[in-house]
């Protein structure tokens, strides 16, 4: 009988990539964000006065004049444009993806990635924000509230308090829509950051960027600050939970930026037809 060879000694062992249970950083991450959101709600529950103190800074005693400027404005365009455009890029790749199936290499990432990514936004900043949130909540925003030269109660954020019938303010859309765009940054390329330098420099990145949401918003008397800093949180938390329910951890294990680079330039070329 013939002999089976015996296995190289330095031959590497495959390993399965790690489950969201025994990811490190992820359990940290997912510590941090329940920590912020319980420490959160112990200040504004102990001081709701800290909302009317930040939006104090923005308002002059007849309006909000930082928030009309055209600095304001050019910079919540570009915050606009940035968001949107991510959200309908991966809904465009997402389709892609289902449509070519990845047939023949054509497309590299996973479905569930992209599914991951569009779900934050969906579920995130357009469901539980947009339509549960701010829909239902009834707190009036801080321009019209009788502190601010309206003629709404001011509220804290924890409180139902009938003020206002859609749209309100507590949460924040944009700063949901902003969460997500961060969550998906995050989840998708946090593992192709190499060392120190390279987190450091991409947390500054976007933490300038939700400060720069957070000015855009309570600048123009739109937004209390928990308004701005819960749909953070909340939307974090439901990246996290597609994160865990649909084993990203996994699925982008072994990809590269330039994988996600290629499926985008491959979703704007045609595919190929077999030759028979």
């Amino acid at each position: 009988m013939p002999h089976s060879r015996p296995a190289k000694p330095n031959a590497p062992v495959p390993t399965d990539p790690p489950r969201w249970c025994d990811d490190v950083v992820f359990l940290r991450l997912l510590a941090a964000m329940l920590g912020a959101g319980f420490l959160l709600s112990a200040v504004f529950a102990a001081w709701p006065g800290l909302d009317i103190r930040a939006a104090a800074l923005f308002y002059s005693g007849d309006g909000f004049p930082l928030g009309d400027t055209a600095f304001a404005r050019g910079l919540r365009a570009a915050y606009r444009v940035t968001v949107g455009g991510a959200f309908l890029t991966v809904a465009w790749l997402l389709l892609n993806r289902l449509a070519r199936g990845g047939v023949g290499g054509a497309t590299r990432v996973p479905a569930r990635v992209w599914l991951f990514a569009l779900g934050t936004w969906m579920l995130g900043a357009g469901l539980l924000v947009n339509a549960l949130l701010k829909d239902h909540w009834g707190r009036a925003r801080p321009n019209e509230t009788t502190l601010f030269g309206g003629d709404g109660a001011f509220s804290g954020p924890f409180v139902i308090a009938g003020q206002c019938a859609r749209n309100c303010s507590f949460v924040s859309g944009e700063g949901a829509g902003a969460a997500a765009l961060a969550s998906v940054v995050i989840g998708l390329f946090w593992p192709a950051l190499r060392g120190p330098r390279d987190r450091a420099l991409a947390l500054a990145g976007l933490t300038v960027f939700a400060l720069g949401v957070m000015f855009v918003r309570m600048a123009p008397g739109r937004h209390f600050l928990s308004d701005l800093l819960f749909s953070f949180v909340l939307v974090g938390l439901v990246a996290m939970a597609l994160y865990a329910a649909l084993g990203i951890g996994a699925a982008r294990s072994g990809l590269r930026p330039l994988d996600y680079r290629r499926d985008l330039a491959t979703s704007f070329t045609l595919p190929r037809r077999s030759r028979r």
